[in-house]
């Protein structure tokens, strides 16, 4: 005999929200590999050679090598290079295949978080969950970063994951403990905007306490207000991100350039700032009126993030020098989140007010004002620097095989341009192998110059002096060691013949000649170009955020009273923040990240949140059977 729950109709609205949820991630993930995926030797940011080569020292020899390499190593910031080598190890990704998932594992990450905020923070019904996981994981905002800053992109994971928990705390709910773990891993992966969002949360506490101060005069204990729950969560996050300074292998000893027009000329267009913050202020107006409890303090919280745009801007405009506004404008999440809240609230509006056919109408403006204002990658790539960088790095694999297959002895490898220094520092620094990422060079000049074992100074050839005299002083600290040990010398640059002043090599592929140094093997062959096909990037990013959801689920199970979905959006960033502090600390302790390392880090990391999520419940189920039977009798 059946029972009547199972003649009941049961509630899809759970699985559907799923499939919805599913959905999003796809595209969000299509959007940011689109640029990737399929292509022979796709176009490069100036940027990515530097995040392939950090995260592939780290892997060989620890944080350690990012302090004895003079040339932007930037070893207070280990964030993206541990969790390239731990999740390395796990999922068999390369370094340079690492750096092209890592920007879709961060936007979906980003989304889900966002997802998770809708559904706790603002109390959006389940279908929301979707809409912010496109509306923030696929925004301009964050394809626009994705396109050259992982370590920006890396920490606004955590910074979402962030703005998602603060107002439940600020509610009085569970919380503390993920704001204070967020936060010690954003201090580790980009203190600069960790900071700033620590004086975000601040304004928010203060812009609360007339709402605090009222409900005391109601009675309400100081201990209980809003502005004073999420101000000792600051305290926390404060705290948590100092004692991280601890671990890292050097501390920030001076802020990053704040000014400066070039980026804005290239980068700032992608943000699409005349379109979405007006409609980010139009989400706000539609909604912050209505609000109440963590709805409005999430409703605070995101106008004022978005307001840095704004801010930043009149600033720069009474500046001589233009502030970089194209990194003010992707920290600044809090404009695609108002702009997805007030579609969401359009639509809910359409379909609460005009029945069916208004869900409809309903659902075709939110999935268009989302279509509408997400990012494109593909122009970003579109022009000849980008095409450049991918040839320079074509290029200093050939190099690197070559060396791979050569006696070297403990030789050093100097690499001859007469072009861009730091580029191709960071390029050849990303394919040689990975025990000679510290004992690679760049010299500024020509083949006849190296005999003078110093900077060309040359009258005839001003330009090029002041430029090899300038790299000389940042990058060739002691220049008698490396000379004095025989080194290899490569030139790298434009195929074609050789310039004056130069002397005849081997050449390994066009524009790659050994000067100085052994035959290449008879057998020897430049590499294939790199080609990732979609099938093998949508698998690594998949292995990559299940594994980040494992590592992350039990924790956020444990210490967060959340739904099931929303501890599903939260988990992925959870993930982030264990890898990297446990990452961190276990390479400061000598633990490898690679050969078995990483897998040792996320078994461990993971295993310890179930068990913790499991005692919990253990625990809590002793209780309410104690509580069940009453106090003992006699």
């Amino acid at each position: 005999m059946r029972s009547p729950e199972a003649d009941a109709p049961r509630d899809r609205r759970p699985v559907v929200a799923l499939l919805l949820a599913a959905l999003a991630i796809a595209f969000v993930a299509v959007v940011l590999l689109l640029p990737y995926a399929g292509k022979e030797e796709p176009g490069r940011s100036y940027d990515t050679p530097y995040y392939v080569w950090r995260t592939r020292a780290v892997a060989s020899d620890g944080l350690g090598v990012l302090t004895t390499i003079p040339t932007g190593a930037v070893p207070e910031r280990p964030g993206v290079p541990v969790l390239g080598a731990t999740l390395g190890d796990v999922i068999g990704s390369d370094a340079l295949t690492y750096t092209v998932i890592l920007r879709a594992i961060a936007a979906v990450a980003i989304g889900l978080a966002a997802g998770a905020m809708a559904l706790e923070a603002l109390r959006e019904a389940r279908w929301a969950f979707a809409a912010f996981v496109v509306g923030l994981g696929a925004s301009a905002a964050v394809v626009g970063t994705a396109v050259g800053s992982l370590d920006q992109l890396l920490v606004e994971v955590l910074l979402v994951a962030a703005a998602a928990v603060v107002p439940l705390v600020a509610a009085g709910r569970r919380g503390v403990v993920v704001v204070g773990v967020v936060f010690a891993a954003a201090a580790a992966t980009h203190w600069v905007f960790a900071a700033l969002f620590l004086l975000l949360l601040a304004a928010v506490a203060l812009a609360l306490v007339p709402g605090s101060v009222a409900a005391r005069r109601s009675g309400a204990a100081w201990a209980t207000t809003s502005s004073i729950r999420l101000f000792r969560a600051v305290l926390v996050a404060s705290a948590a991100a100092v004692a991280t300074l601890a671990l890292l292998p050097t501390l920030p000893d001076h802020l990053p350039p704040a000014i400066g027009d070039r980026g804005n000329q290239l980068r700032l267009a992608a943000y699409e700032l005349p379109l979405v913050l007006p409609l980010a202020a139009l989400g706000f107006v539609l909604t912050f009126r209505r609000s109440d409890g963590s709805r409005r303090t999430t409703l605070v919280l995101l106008g004022l993030w978005a307001a840095t745009v704004p801010i930043a801007m009149a600033v720069s405009a009474l500046l001589p020098t233009p502030i970089k506004l194209f990194r003010v404008a992707p920290f600044a999440l809090g404009v695609p989140a108002l702009l997805t809240v007030g579609l969401v609230t359009v639509a809910d509006r359409a379909g609460s007010r005009l029945g069916r056919r208004g869900t409809i109408v309903g659902a075709l403006v939110l999935a268009g004002g989302l279509a509408w204002t997400s990012g494109s990658p593909v122009s970003s790539f579109g022009g000849s620097a980008a095409a450049s960088i991918a040839e320079r790095m074509a290029q200093a694999r050939t190099a690197g095989r070559y060396l791979d297959g050569i006696p070297r002895s403990g030789r050093p490898v100097i690499f001859l341009t007469q072009g861009n220094p730091r580029l191709l520092d960071r390029a050849v620094r990303s394919a040689v192998p990975p025990d000679m990422i510290p004992d690679t060079w760049v010299f500024v000049g020509r083949a006849d110059d190296l005999a003078a074992r110093g900077p060309v100074d040359d009258p005839e050839r001003a330009r090029l002096s002041a430029l090899a005299q300038k790299w000389w002083t940042a990058a060739w600290p002691n220049a008698s060691l490396v000379f004095a040990r025989d080194p290899i010398v490569i030139r790298i640059g434009p195929a074609g013949p050789t310039p004056p002043g130069g002397a005849d090599g081997v050449e390994l592929a066009p524009g790659v000649e050994v000067l100085v140094g052994p035959p290449p093997p008879p057998s020897f062959e430049p590499p294939a170009p790199f080609r990732v096909g979609w099938m093998e990037l949508l698998l690594a990013s998949g292995l990559a955020l299940v594994v980040l959801t494992a590592v992350g689920g039990g924790w956020v199970r444990s210490v967060l009273d959340v739904s099931g979905l929303a501890a599903f959006g939260l988990a992925p960033a959870f993930g982030v923040a264990a890898i990297v502090l446990v990452g961190t600390a276990a390479s400061r302790l000598g633990l490898s990240l690679g050969s078995g390392g990483g897998w040792l880090i996320v078994l461990a990391t993971a295993a310890s949140g179930w068990i913790v999520l499991a005692l919990g419940g253990t625990v809590s189920r002793r209780r309410s059977a104690t509580r069940a039977q009453g106090p003992p009798v006699g």
